[in-house]
């Protein structure tokens, strides 16, 4: 996952981690696929559980801590760590709100798909264009900026308005 291993070999979260805190340590767990939406939750408490060092938990993605704040929680070891993970959603997002998880790193799903529909343009288009990979808004949402609990909502409020600007549509 990009998040955490970085793009084209650069960044990524070991990396950044060594550098911006050389004297932390960082465990791995290996969720497979499978366990989203079934295990996942209880699997992170396991492994909290076997090392009550472990302070904060970063997920690649947000699906996998759906039912985790609860399950925290239920183990008692909601007070040990602190959660940031990837990729908002209702759920995630009312678990910012309230508090049970520290952060999310906003993905700009909707503003994917009009990049993508800029990229297509520009190719057939015989437009000249770089691709970059880091070109997407980021966005770390926190308690008190989460704009919907109810709905999914783009990084960018009103990038549909700046692509038909570029694309010179009224």
């Amino acid at each position: 996952v990009p998040t955490l291993e970085g793009d084209d070999g650069q960044g990524g979260f070991e990396p950044t981690l060594n550098e911006l805190c050389p004297d932390c340590q960082m465990e791995s767990l290996d969720i497979p696929q499978e366990s989203i939406g079934v295990d996942s939750p209880a699997r992170v408490v396991s492994a909290l559980q076997a090392n009550p060092n472990i302070n904060y938990v970063v997920g690649p993605l947000g699906d996998l801590f759906i039912g985790l704040p609860g399950a925290l929680s239920d183990a008692g070891l909601a007070d040990q760590v602190t959660l940031v993970t990837h990729d908002q959603n209702p759920t995630l997002s009312a678990d910012v709100e309230d508090g049970t998880i520290a952060a999310v790193v906003g993905f700009p799903g909707p503003e994917e798909m009009f990049q993508v529909t800029d990229t297509f343009l520009r190719y057939f288009a015989n437009v000249d264009f770089s691709p970059n990979s880091d070109d997407f808004p980021s966005w770390i949402i926190t308690k008190g900026q989460v704009p919907s609990t109810t709905e999914n909502y783009p990084l960018v409020e009103d990038y549909q308005a700046q692509y038909k600007a570029l694309w010179g549509l009224g």
